[in-house]
């Protein structure tokens, strides 16, 4: 079915670093107070949240509370004054025009009348970047401002959200005023690396940056080779962001974190992998009945829509095929909701965290606040999430005091605490010498995983298929010894194999020779 594109930003563009931090908060009343002899400090304007996994319900919610502020006593425990609230998209592919299943954007049915911005405007194949979606968001905020409409961020993209709301974060906020030179010197003379494999330059020219991250994350690293012509590194330049004053979150926010336990998020991953499925039937009908010489039933306009798959003729190889298809994205959908929860506690979280420390420091109240709403039992989605979060919207905007937020529920206690302190070196990624296959491609694992790494499957198996490989080149070299001989060698490498990735140190020498896995 067609999605509804929604209304497109507007056109002024201004640069966030030159936004001024403070701004009045919505008022309800006709007008501001006089100014007194002894001005306090104005209240920044408050922006509401609402955060997650792929397929958690951030769309409802994010519906609920702004139709919990347009009609009171409808959704709210109590009447309130009337006040407005659109919803802003923060999700990188929501962006895009079309895409509309693939994406599972909001249909005009699930927005419910509620506006919904930065959604659906842009082009494929064009670019749109955090700084991109940080701009439009900014004058978006300003546009409803002036209406005095409440901004309510909905998306689960939580790196553009937080740079939304703590400015200086960004690496460009810094080099983007340093000239770049055109004449870079080197930081020490060695053969040049071929310029295919971006994470190889950077292990050359800036060799801390290149073991931060994995050389499938081809944007950071690309970000870390151009720093690289400023004459710095990105080491150098988050020290000079650590150096300057903290500026303080742009708005008092308050984020809605909505959680579920993967026991009860995978089965409902999979069920919208389906569905979307069923969504593409039309699609699938509308290009059989294109095809040309098509005669089959589905080409009838009156026809009912096909399932989706292969149709009714297709061979068992090409079923097969679409069963591990599906199975492969469902297990896709299940892994990228894991990286947006290991996000949230890894990046998010501890921005939030240093926020309330300043603020503890200065004397005054946190700006930013994140509250863990239990969204695993959608049966009492009312008691756990809806009722709760329409309570502290309203305690929110009015200036109320709030609860404290690990104190909400068993889930929020858990997911909420501060994790162990972990060095920046323990995230340096190191290559795994017997699970690489491709030297241009190596397997990479992090210092504080290397001994789980060693210990598990995945190592014992690459272990047993390196010393079945070396039994078989050595036979060869000996001129082979028969198939008995040969499968009896091989039966004795696997075990050492298993031994040496499981075992003692001795054992994995015995096996790898001078190859340290522990280095």
């Amino acid at each position: 079915m067609l999605r509804a594109c929604v209304r497109l930003p507007t056109a002024t563009r201004r640069s966030p670093a030159r936004r001024p931090p403070p701004r009045l908060a919505m008022s309800t009343s006709p007008a501001a107070p006089p100014p007194s002899s002894s001005p306090t400090p104005r209240r920044k304007q408050p922006l509401v949240a609402v955060i997650g996994t792929t397929g958690v319900g951030k769309t409802d919610l994010g519906v609920e509370l702004a139709l919990a502020l347009s009609s009171p006593g409808t959704l709210s425990p109590s009447p309130r004054p009337p006040r407005r609230a659109e919803v802003i998209n923060h999700d990188s592919m929501q962006c895009y025009r079309g895409l509309d299943v693939i994406t599972n954007k909001a249909t005009q049915d699930e927005m419910r009348g509620v506006e919904h911005h930065l959604m659906g405007f842009l082009e494929p194949g064009r670019e749109w970047g955090v700084n991109d979606f940080v701009r439009d968001a900014l004058d978006k905020i300003d546009e409803l401002e002036g209406r005095e409409t409440l901004p309510i961020a909905v998306g689960g993209t939580s790196y553009y959200l937080q740079n939304l709301v703590f400015p200086g974060q960004l690496v460009n906020d810094v080099t983007s005023s340093r000239p770049c030179s055109p004449d870079p010197t080197p930081s020490r003379p060695a053969t040049p690396p071929p310029l295919a494999e971006p994470r190889t330059l950077a292990d050359h020219v800036d060799p801390a940056s290149a073991k931060r991250w994995h050389w499938r994350d081809v944007r950071k690293v690309s970000r870390a080779i151009e720093i690289v012509w400023t004459k710095r590194t990105w080491d150098d330049v988050r020290r000079e962001q650590r150096a300057r004053p903290s500026e303080g979150p742009r708005f008092r926010t308050l984020i809605f974190w909505l959680h579920a336990d993967t026991d009860a998020l995978h089965p409902r991953l999979d069920a919208r992998v389906d569905k979307m499925l069923e969504e593409f039937a039309p699609y699938l009908s509308l290009a059989r009945s294109s095809a040309p010489c098509s005669s089959s039933p589905s080409s009838s306009p009156t026809a009912p829509a096909p399932a989706p798959g292969p149709g009714p003729d297709a061979s068992p190889e090409l079923r097969a095929e679409f069963d591990r298809a599906v199975r492969t994205m469902k297990t896709s959908t299940r892994q990228y909701a894991k990286r947006q929860v290991k996000w949230i506690r890894a990046k998010l979280l501890p921005a939030v965290r240093d926020e309330a420390e300043r603020a503890r420091d200065e004397g005054r109240e946190a700006e930013v606040v994140v509250v863990l709403l239990d969204a695993t039992d959608l049966s009492k989605w009312r008691d756990n999430v809806r009722d709760p979060a329409v309570d502290l919207l309203y305690k929110f905007l009015d200036g109320a005091p709030l609860p404290d937020p690990a104190s909400l529920s068993p889930a929020a206690t858990a997911h909420l605490a501060p994790p162990s302190s972990a060095s920046a070196s323990s995230h340096a990624k190191r290559a795994c010498p017997t699970c690489t296959r491709d030297p241009a491609r190596p397997f990479l694992v992090e210092e504080r995983q290397w001994d789980a790494h060693l210990g598990s499957k995945t190592h014992r198996v690459a272990a047993r298929r390196r010393v079945q490989r070396g039994g078989r080149e050595g036979a060869r070299r000996d001129g082979g010894e028969g198939e008995e001989g040969e499968g009896e060698g091989e039966e004795e490498g696997a075990r050492e194999g298993v031994r040496a990735a499981s075992g003692s140190e001795e054992a994995r020498a015995q096996v790898y020779g001078d190859v340290d896995l522990r280095r």
